[in-house]
Formats: structure tokens, sequence, C-alpha cells
């Protein structure tokens, strides 16, 4: 009786797998080294970043760290960044926005809003957060009370699991795969979406079929 009922719980998870087939299969992982206030870093999220998550948040899991630096003494934190203090806040309110926004990877398009005027951030935060009708309590608290620790722990894994000092840079399954707007890296986002076609396990979603090399495997 038992083994009859475990052949058919695996016949139960059989089917929901060629069912639901993309989420057997883990996401491929996309972590980007970035600072707010950098053209380079706003012109990837822009250009590359959005339309990952649109096309292909069925099988892309985005991650977004950022470079800087800090000094601790006791609970006070101390920190340094590339293009000075106001990109600092601009990292904290974003990293907040990942925490607490991840539905309809709505934290990108509120980064997307403070990218349209770099320049700006962090005077346009609450701006961008009313416009696109977040929760401003939700992420003021969390800049208060648990921004800085949450900055601190993206330096940390910058510097221990990536070691990158150009930004942004981009691994993939946690290899490096470019620095944007470098020789080794694809110009827009159509080269990323190849690259994340080719690492995912599971059958392909939609946007990946047209890839002549991926027909095999697409639905």
């Amino acid at each position: 009786m038992q083994l009859f009922i475990l052949w058919k719980d695996l016949f139960v998870l059989l089917i929901f797998c060629l069912f639901v087939h993309t989420k057997c299969f883990e996401k491929v992982s996309v972590n980007v080294v970035a600072a707010s206030r950098c053209p380079d870093t706003t012109s990837w999220e822009d250009e590359v970043g959005y339309n990952l998550l649109y096309y292909l948040h069925e099988i892309v899991d985005l991650r977004i760290d950022y470079l800087a630096s800090y000094e601790k003494n006791d609970n006070n934190y101390k920190f340094t960044c590339m293009h000075g203090e106001n990109e600092c806040i601009g990292n904290r309110y974003q990293l907040c926005a990942q925490k607490y926004f991840q539905e309809d990877w709505l934290y990108l398009k509120f980064i997307g809003c403070m990218n349209e005027n770099r320049y700006s951030i962090p005077n346009n935060v609450e701006d961008c957060a009313n416009n696109l009708l977040m929760d401003w309590d939700t992420l003021e608290s969390c800049y208060q009370t648990e921004s800085a620790l949450l900055f601190a722990d993206s330096i940390d894994s910058v510097n221990t699991d990536y070691d990158s000092s150009w930004v942004p840079t981009i691994f993939i399954n946690h290899d490096l795969y470019c620095e944007w707007h470098k020789a080794n890296c694809p110009n827009d986002w159509t080269g990323f979406r190849e690259k994340i076609c080719f690492e995912y396990q599971g059958t392909l979603p939609y946007n990946c079929n047209q890839f002549s090399e991926f027909r095999s495997r697409a639905l």
C-alpha cells in the first residue's frame, strides 16, 4: 500500500512538471554589480534588465548588488560610494525596493523611474514610489531601520562572491559573463537573452524559441 502511494505521488509530481514545466527547474541567476548613479548601470538596467524580466521572468532570478565600501563602528555604518553620498542613499532605497516589492518586478520599474533622471537620485525616490503606487511607509521604514545592514551585506557579497571593480558587471549562474560597455559584452539585451536561454535546463519559454539552436528544446 505504501509503495502504491509513493508511485502515485511521483506520478502527480511528473504530471505537474509537464504541465508547469518552468517550475521544476531552477531559474537562471543573473547577478549585477551596480551603482545607482552610474550612467553605465542605468543604461544596463533600462536596456537589458527590464527586458529580461519582462520577457523571461519565468526563468530569470535577477539580483542587483552595489559596489561601495563601508566602515563600521559599533552599529553605525559609514558608506563611501563611487558617485558620492547621494548614490549611497539611492543604493539603499533600491535594496529596500528589491526586498519588499518583488511582485511583478515592481522594484525594477522603481529603479527605472529613478534612472529617468539619475542626477536627481535620491530626491526622486518618493515621487517614483508614489507614481508606481508603492507603499511609501514600507519603503521609508526599510530605509530608516534596515537599509544600512542591507547595504553592508550587499557590499560584502560583491567583495566576497564577485570581486568586481567595474559597474555594471554581470554574472550568470554565478560565473562572470561580461562587463557592460566593454568588448566582451553584448551591446543589447538579445545577447543576454541567448545566453540565459542556453543556460536554462527546462523546457524553454516562448521568448527563447526564436533561436534556431534552441528549437529542439522548445515546445
